[in-house]
C-alpha cells in the first residue's frame, strides 16, 4: 500500500497545499479559508488530513550524516512534502526514520510514551506497559487527496514556498555527537548527568558570550492533573560562579568545588520545579497565569513590564533533555532571535546535542557554541 501511495503522489510544489502550514498560522488560516470558499469539495481534503492522527512522509532524501538527517527532519529541506500542523513520521529513501512533532496540542511525554511502547514491542522487550494489541487492518483502496485551487491559492502557495525557503535557510543547526564519554562516567563524578550537561551549556554560553544567559529547561508535569510543563531555570547564582571560576585563575580544587555546588543546586531547582516543593519551586506557569488574568481584567501590573521580568523570560538558552534508547538525536528551533535551541540526551556512553540558532542574528553561532560545550565537558572531566 505504501508503494502504491508513493506512485500516486505528486511532486508539483506549485500545488502543494502543505506548504501553507510552514509559515504564520494566521496567514494559513486565511489561505485555508480561501481554498474552502473557492470549492466546498476541498473541505473533504482538509478533513482527511486534519482528522488523522499523524501523516506519513515518504522522503526522497538519502541523507547519511546525522547533521543532514536532523536538518531534513526538522525543516523539510525546503518545506514541501510536509504538513507542519500534524505529527509527521518521516521515512527517508535509506529507511531512516524521523519524527517532526507538532507541539501545540500536547507535550513530548505523550508521544515519547507511544514511541517507547512501539519500539519495545518491535524489539520484543519490556516497555513497562502492557503489550500493544495486534490489530488486523484493512487499508482499502488508496485515494489521492485532490484540491481545486484558485489563482489566489496558487499565489499563496508560491509565497509560502518562498517564505519557507528563507526561514529554513536562516536555521543554523550544528549536531554535536559527543562520543568521548556519557552518563556512566559522569556518575562517577557524583554529579547528575543532566546537571553536568546543563552546566556544560552554561559554561559554553559564558565562553562564547562572556555572560550568563536566561535558561529554560523543559520539565514534564504529568504527575499533576492536566499537568503539562514547568520551567527549570538552570542559570543560577551558583552556575554563574562556576563559570567565573573556570574562566578565571582559580585552582582545580576551587573549580571542582564550584562545579559540584552548581550541579547540586541544579538538582534542587529541577526537583522543586517538578514536585512544586522545597525552596526552588517552579514559578513560571504561575506567573504566566497571573499575567494573563491581569490582562483579561484590564489590569496593568508594572512587574510584568519590568526589565528584570522581561530579560528573565528572554530564554537565550532553550533546552530539553529527551533521553531514550530509540532516538539518535532530538532537536528544535531556538525560541528567541538571538538564542539557541538545545535538544540533548544523556546516554550511557555518549552525550549528543542538537544545537540551533539563526544565521540572521549577529550574536549567535551554533558551531562555535557546540565547540564550547564540548570543551567544557572536557574541562569537567579533567577535574576528576
Amino acid at each position: 500500500e505504501i508503494r502504491k501511495t508513493a506512485s500516486l503522489s505528486s511532486d508539483c510544489k506549485a500545488r502543494d497545499v502543505g506548504l501553507l502550514t510552514s509559515g504564520d498560522r494566521n496567514q494559513f488560516a486565511e489561505a485555508r479559508g480561501e481554498i474552502l470558499a473557492h470549492d466546498p469539495s476541498n473541505a473533504r481534503s482538509f478533513r482527511d488530513v486534519e482528522d488523522c492522527l499523524f501523516v506519513l512522509v515518504l522522503e526522497d532524501a538519502t541523507d547519511v550524516s546525522m547533521q543532514d538527517r536532523s536538518y531534513t527532519a526538522l525543516t523539510g529541506a525546503d518545506g514541501s512534502n510536509r504538513w507542519f500542523d500534524k505529527h509527521q513520521i518521516i521515512v527517508d529513501a535509506n529507511g531512516g526514520l524521523g519524527i517532526n512533532f507538532e507541539h501545540s496540542i500536547q507535550d513530548g511525554m505523550t508521544w515519547n510514551r507511544w514511541l517507547q511502547e512501539a519500539w519495545h514491542d518491535m524489539q520484543g522487550s519490556d516497555s513497562g506497559f502492557s503489550p500493544l494489541p495486534k490489530v488486523e487492518t484493512e487499508f482499502g483502496d488508496v485515494e489521492p487527496i485532490t484540491w481545486n485551487l484558485s489563482d489566489t491559492s496558487l499565489s499563496n502557495i508560491q509565497k509560502a514556498a518562498q517564505l519557507a525557503k528563507e526561514q529554513i535557510n536562516d536555521v543554523d543547526m550544528h549536531v554535536l555527537e559527543f562520543n568521548d564519554f556519557g552518563r556512566n562516567l559522569v556518575k562517577t563524578w557524583k554529579i547528575s548527568p543532566d546537571a553536568a550537561s546543563q552546566m556544560a551549556m552554561q559554561l559554553g554560553y559564558f565562553k562564547v558570550h562572556g555572560k550568563p544567559g536566561a535558561t529554560y529547561e523543559a520539565c514534564a508535569m504529568k504527575n499533576f492533573w492536566h499537568g503539562r510543563t514547568e520551567t527549570i531555570r538552570s542559570c543560577t547564582i551558583e552556575s554563574t560562579e562556576m563559570c567565573q571560576a573556570f574562566l578565571g585563575n582559580e585552582s582545580d580544587d576551587v573549580k571542582r568545588e564550584k562545579l559540584l555546588k552548581a550541579a547540586a543546586t541544579h538538582v534542587k531547582v529541577a526537583k522543586g520545579a517538578q514536585t512544586q516543593s522545597g525552596t526552588h519551586r517552579g514559578v513560571d506557569r504561575h506567573l504566566t497565569a497571573l499575567k494573563n488574568i491581569a490582562e483579561l481584567n484590564g489590569k496593568d501590573l508594572p512587574f510584568f513590564k519590568s526589565e528584570g521580568y522581561i530579560k528573565s523570560n528572554c530564554f537565550v538558552l532553550s533546552t530539553s533533555n529527551v533521553t531514550t534508547p530509540f532516538y539518535d538525536l532530538f532537536g528544535f528551533g531556538a525560541v528567541v532571535p538571538n538564542g539557541y535551541g538545545f535538544g540533548y540526551q544523556t546516554l550511557p556512553e555518549t552525550l549528543p546535542f542538537c544545537i540551533t540558532s539563526y544565521r540572521s542574528s549577529p550574536e549567535t553561532d551554533s558551531k562555535k557554541m557546540a565547540d564550547a560545550v564540548a570543551e567544557s565537558l572536557h574541562d569537567f572531566k579533567r577535574l576528576f
